[in-house]
């Protein structure tokens, strides 16, 4: 069989099944990007748990929120999300922490982190701006 070449949002539409199936700890999503109805059952009966955070920052000059789902709602790694989500700028150890969170392959992280990159002329939300603590943060979180 063929190897797949890496892939941007190589999870979409299949985010319910991996999470079913054990293989994506985490799912991200916005409130400009809500979660699929199709969760609603698995949330509902607390085979999975959705828990909501405001963003500190704005989307289009407007406050968001943004919505974890996770197989407990203890895991520790949300609050490693939550805290990674928290920073502000692109970083791109900070990118591979998060793919490594949400169940990414490391293939797919690295094609991110470059299509990211290469986009930053044409997409004005694609903006690469440091994080001055990012390493630290990172180390901190275990990564």
């Amino acid at each position: 069989m063929a190897k797949k070449h890496p892939s941007i949002r190589p999870h979409e539409g299949k985010e319910l099944e991996l999470m079913l199936s054990g293989e994506k700890p985490l799912a991200l999503y916005f409130s400009f990007y809500p979660i699929p109805e199709e969760f609603e059952p698995y949330l509902a009966s607390g085979q999975l748990f959705r828990t909501d955070i405001r963003s500190i920052f704005n989307y289009q000059g407007k406050p968001y929120d943004y919505q974890i789902v996770s197989h407990s709602p203890d895991d520790p790694n949300i609050q490693k999300l939550v805290t990674l989500k928290q920073l502000n700028g692109f970083d791109d150890d900070v990118e591979r922490a998060i793919g490594k969170l949400l169940g990414y392959k490391a293939e797919d992280v690295e094609y991110y982190i470059q299509h990211h990159r290469a986009s930053v002329e044409k997409y004005p939300m694609a903006r690469i701006s440091p994080i001055p603590n990012a390493k630290a943060v990172s180390k901190a979180l275990g990564f």
